[in-house]
């Protein structure tokens, strides 16, 4: 018996120690519990350290238990001891089943990393105890547990920078060519299209100098909300820098590239901006588009097509959107070769 705990206990901790995304070391912890003590359900909640849970891993979770399993966790925070437990969660947090809960704390170090939340399929007579002998067990699997999560998530915040705007949380400029670079690929090998569009807001310097960089900032947070929620699944949405917008579109002709645009711009112009500022604003963009349907169109003559065309909106009025003409983004190419 004692053999075989051991011998667990280190196929665990190799487990939770292979290199893996925090989900893939979530679903090990999950398998595990499940495993060691047996319940209907069991999730790991990540406390994340500005105060938000989410939940990473579970098993036998159901969609309105979710909100459940999160309640938990924060409680389980609060309290802070490694061990939470309850014979009734509707009682104790007001809502959900009327089941026996308990959860545990990962810490890593003096930092909670997440809770173990655990959920019976009924109430208990009594609060559930966690004895001296599964403190002890548990004392050896926790750590590891912990800090295997701990620099996996880390891991993952640190390859989310190298590719995101901090400000606006999009995809940043070498995200974008990268995409589009595959996408590119992609389109010469199946002759299906790729679109891109170049977005630039409309007197934007005017903000800065008008009301300062913090509220200019936050109109461009709004912007990349609005815009954001004008694609679809799989299109690529990046910040370049200041108040120029970019997305790569897969299999996107031109007029559903201008479809799109044409959202862009709607949502634009129908929002105000720094609502909850003194000075309310609206702001309006000008979208230049190229789409790839001819093998010669490589990347950065796509990129310096969409921009020259959202620069003749510029010239124009603003407001709009212009689509390059037929060939320019081979000329562009072109013009970068000699």
């Amino acid at each position: 018996m004692w053999l075989d705990r051991v011998e667990a206990y280190a196929r665990l901790v190799r487990d939770v120690q292979t290199p893996a995304a925090p989900g893939a070391v979530a679903d090990t912890i999950v398998e595990w519990l499940a495993e060691w003590l047996p319940l209907p359900c069991w999730a790991v909640a990540v406390l994340e350290p500005a105060g938000t849970v989410r939940v990473l891993a579970a098993r036998g979770l159901t969609r309105s238990g979710r909100s459940v399993v999160l309640a938990i966790a924060r409680r389980a925070r609060q309290a802070g001891g490694p061990f939470w437990a309850v014979r009734d969660v509707r009682r104790a947090i007001g809502f959900g089943p009327a089941t026996a809960a308990l959860a545990f704390v990962l810490v890593d170090r003096t930092r909670p990393v997440a809770a173990l939340v655990g959920l019976d399929d009924g109430p208990a007579r009594e609060t559930p105890h966690c004895g001296r002998t599964l403190r002890r067990q548990l004392a050896l699997l926790f750590p590891p547990m912990a800090y295997a999560l701990d620099v996996s998530m880390h891991l993952e915040r640190v390859q989310a920078l190298s590719v995101t705007d901090e400000l606006t949380g999009l995809y940043n400029a070498r995200y974008l060519r990268r995409a589009l670079a595959q996408e590119v690929t992609r389109s010469q090998r199946t002759g299906r299209p790729v679109a891109v569009l170049f977005g630039d807001l409309d007197h934007f310097k005017r903000v800065n100098d008008t009301y300062g960089h913090l509220l200019g900032d936050q109109a461009l947070a709004e912007t990349a909300d609005l815009l954001r929620g004008a694609l679809r699944e799989g299109d690529v949405f990046a910040r370049l820098g200041g108040d120029e917008f970019a997305a790569v579109l897969p299999d996107t002709d031109e007029p559903c590239a201008v479809t799109l645009a044409r959202r862009f711009l709607g949502r634009g112009a129908a929002h105000t901006f720094l609502a909850e500022e003194p000075h309310p604003l609206r702001l309006t963009i000008s979208m230049g588009i190229v789409t790839r349907s001819a093998p010669f169109a490589a990347v950065e003559a796509l990129l310096k097509a969409a921009d020259q065309a959202m620069y003749w909106v510029k010239a124009h009025g603003r407001n709009d959107l212009h689509v390059a003409a037929p060939g320019v983004a081979r000329v562009a190419g072109e013009e970068k070769r000699r």
